[in-house]
């Protein structure tokens, strides 16, 4: 009886870790395979004329 309940419990921590490692996981396997470097830009809105400008120094930018 004891050994059903120590594997149940192994069972269930094992399962615990897997569901808290793996957005870890899924991460690591959708990294660009060429080690390039992407940046994401947020905005609130395009209708602020701030963020238009943002916009657009983000998209002129010089790149290496």
């Amino acid at each position: 009886m004891f050994t059903l309940l120590r594997r149940g419990l192994h069972f269930l921590i094992l399962a615990a870790l897997l569901q808290f490692f793996s957005p870890f996981l899924q991460a690591q396997a959708n990294r660009a395979p060429s080690g390039a470097l992407k940046i994401g830009f947020l905005m609130d809105s395009l209708k602020v004329e701030r963020w238009q400008s943002e916009l657009d120094r983000f998209q002129n930018a010089p790149r290496s």
